[in-house]
């Protein structure tokens, strides 16, 4: 658990890839390690909008890519 924990800061708290207008740039931790996301135009509007789906991102991926959604200015459904 305190691996997760150390993992989940430094991804949090480390350097990110500049977004793009109309761009998200997210990254998320699952069970197998940390997952670096990019998608511009039509493909990080439907991140987004899957990330407020149930059958979708959930949880703290969901939460994490809905943030990033939101700091990218792009809609959240």
């Amino acid at each position: 658990m305190a691996v997760l924990a150390v993992v989940l800061i430094i991804a949090l708290t480390g350097p990110t890839q500049t977004s793009a207008r109309g761009c998200v740039d997210v990254s998320i931790v699952g069970a197998t390690g940390n997952a670096a996301l990019h998608e511009c135009g039509a493909n990080a509007r439907a991140l987004c909008r899957d990330a407020s789906r149930p059958d979708g991102y959930t949880g703290e991926e969901g939460k994490e890519i809905r943030a990033a959604c939101r700091k990218d200015r792009v809609p959240v459904s």
